[in-house]
């Protein structure tokens, strides 16, 4: 760690650079708006989180305009104070703003990870959203709850999600909307081993991109996906990119999370000093720790590529103890590192515990998702969970149990390939592919 450290040094300074740059612009901006007349409505739409929180609290405090409040409510939530986000949201339950403030009260319980809550608020405000004929407002609440589907791993809810959040924002022209939807659908694309659909989405985000903003969505998700299916050099080109549109559009939970994913492509790549310079940004900016699993994660696997096993495995083991249950794709991913560094060390109990509880994440995520998840299969992320197990088990001299583990594999490989069925329903709006169950 004295060499993450020390490496990333002189990027504190420049944190703390941007940050004084940061708020002065706002400062300055608030001093413009306060010439003319200070709109809250119109400020979130072109300003930053921290501007828009200064325009709209004075706003609030003078008019009490419910709609205001939920334009403060949800500025505060992206500005990361979740408690003033919540005190604020909760006093408009009772007023014309109640399924806004319902939106932010959702968002606030995806943060804090309580999935379950968050997907009963955003379907009662999306209930609310679409009596009320708000196409726009209603198309973002089933964009929330794609994500919500998504990080549960419901794959194909969130693409049915997804699909809503589309025809919503087409409806009510909220191009921003579809642009984010179709990175949404990338995404699940991508982990459902869908590289040529996923690659689709990212296209139709791209050529509608317009602002910084969405450009900087957009060629991140590109980038993610290069990344996915391990094209670590390109995808590394993407993020970058990305990564100065996002700065040079003061986005500062899409920064955050830049910084980490070009952590994962450098230390692939084998670029550690680079990787570490990521790792030390995202460390600064996460002031809230709403990253830190990750973050911890990566640190782990840097660990593991300097030779640092022991360090690695710590950090690892660390982060997993973090990582939230339903996040069956990371909890792959944490075991099948930890796996692998108990078969370098000779520990092969450990590598089979560790291999084992790799399979059992990606045997929930066929639970959870077939058959159409099953393309992932092919995948060296899923697959490589079983192949782990059986070294383990060979390489302990158990041959009766590596055979009946590979006997098992190759069980569930056979029923869930045959159960596949892609097709191409009618449907309001067109994604790549639309997958579901028999």
């Amino acid at each position: 760690m004295e060499l993450l450290v020390a490496s990333a040094a002189p990027r504190g300074e420049a944190e703390v650079a941007i940050a004084l740059t940061v708020a002065l612009a706002a400062k300055f901006a608030v001093c413009e708006t306060s010439e003319r007349e200070r709109d809250c409505r119109q400020t979130a739409r072109v300003a930053t989180d921290a501007v828009t929180v200064l325009v709209c609290q004075e706003e609030y405090a003078r008019a009490s305009d419910p709609q205001v409040g939920a334009l403060l409510a949800n500025a505060l939530r992206r500005s990361s104070d979740l408690r003033g986000a919540s005190a604020v949201a909760n006093s408009l339950l009772s007023t014309p703003a109640r399924a806004d403030a319902l939106v932010v009260l959702g968002k606030i319980a995806l943060t804090e990870k309580r999935y379950h809550e968050a997907q009963r608020l955003l379907e009662l405000a999306a209930d609310l959203h679409s009596r009320s004929l708000q196409h726009r407002a209603e198309g973002r609440d089933w964009l929330a709850l794609g994500n919500v589907f998504y990080i549960r791993q419901d794959l194909l809810a969130s693409l049915q999600a997804v699909d809503r959040a589309i025809h919503g924002a087409r409806k009510s022209g909220d191009r921003e909307g579809e642009i984010l939807s179709h990175v949404s659908a990338s995404r699940a694309f991508s982990t459902l081993g869908h590289f040529p659909a996923a690659i689709a989405e990212v296209e139709r985000a791209l050529s509608i991109s317009e602002t910084v903003k969405e450009r900087a969505w957009s060629i991140y998700e590109s980038g993610n996906v290069q990344q996915e299916f391990g094209n670590f050099h390109q995808g590394a080109v993407h993020i970058e990119r990305a990564l100065a549109l996002a700065t040079e559009a003061q986005l500062g939970s899409l920064i955050l999370s830049l910084h980490l994913e070009l952590a994962d492509c450098l230390t692939e790549t084998g670029e550690l000093e680079g990787a570490a310079h990521h790792l030390e940004a995202a460390k600064v900016i996460d002031t809230t720790g709403r990253l830190m699993a990750e973050r911890i994660a990566l640190e782990g696997r840097l660990a593991a590529r300097r030779g640092q096993a022991e360090q690695a495995e710590r950090l690892l083991e660390q982060s997993l103890s973090i990582t939230d249950p339903e996040e069956l794709t990371e909890v792959n991913d944490l075991t099948i590192s930890l796996a692998r560094l108990a078969l370098q060390r000779g520990d092969f109990a450990r590598a089979e515990k560790w291999a084992r509880r790799a399979t059992t994440s990606v045997r929930k995520l066929q639970e959870k998702n077939s058959p159409p998840l099953f393309r992932s299969l092919l995948l060296a992320r899923y697959r490589t969970a079983h192949e782990l197990l059986l070294l383990a088990l060979a390489r302990a001299g158990r041959a009766d149990a590596a055979l009946l583990a590979l006997d098992d594999w190759q069980q569930q490989a056979a029923f869930v390939l045959s159960l596949i069925h892609i097709s191409e329903p009618t449907r309001r709006t067109p994604i790549s592919y639309a997958v579901f169950c028999l």
